[in-house]
């Protein structure tokens, strides 16, 4: 290996309920030996899907085709990502899940116009704006991803006082969750 800074991990498979910490070494003029990675069980993590606003028929069945992504900025820094197909009934199950803030991302593969948002995440009840701590090896059940479906669309007007916009002026609308 050339000379250099090298970190080495160990990257589980789907399904797997272990995680790996991150070893960081470094190559200058000889061999690497007893290089050593950890590997614990991952937390578990257990929930479903409930949808507010919306109890179409196919509205629901569009949920079966999404995804959840995990994306867990974990201790040490490095963010990591799962993602797990839902059931068809909305619930989920996640492990090997690595312990720090996870944030929930609601994935509709291939699907541009995406009408759905998480409107917040709760567990056991409370919700969880901030992201979910987990910590190894952690049994995390009663999750609930509320997710939101809208078409809606905004109108107003602009009034500028005193004068005009000019044609570089735009409007940023962000939503919140």
């Amino acid at each position: 290996m050339p000379v250099g800074s090298y970190s080495i991990s160990l990257i589980p498979g789907n399904g797997t309920e272990y995680i790996g910490e991150t070893n960081t070494f470094g190559v200058v003029d000889r061999d690497v030996t007893e290089l050593e990675i950890k590997a614990a069980r991952g937390a578990t993590l257990t929930g479903r899907i409930a949808l507010e606003g919306a109890d179409d028929k196919a509205i629901l069945a569009i949920l079966s085709q999404a995804h959840l992504q995990l994306v867990i900025r974990s201790e040490n820094g490095f963010p990591i990502a799962n993602e797990l197909a839902l059931s068809p009934d909305g619930s989920f199950r996640a492990t090997g899940v690595a312990a720090g803030t996870v944030r929930v991302i609601f994935n509709r593969q291939w699907n541009d116009d995406d009408k759905f948002s998480i409107l917040r995440i709760e567990r056991d009840g409370i919700d969880q704006p901030r992201g979910l701590m987990v910590k190894t090896g952690e049994q995390i059940t009663g999750l609930r991803i509320v997710i939101g479906y809208g078409t809606g669309s905004l109108r107003g007007t602009v009034k500028v006082e005193n004068g005009s916009t000019s044609s570089t002026v735009y409007i940023y609308v962000q939503l919140f969750t």
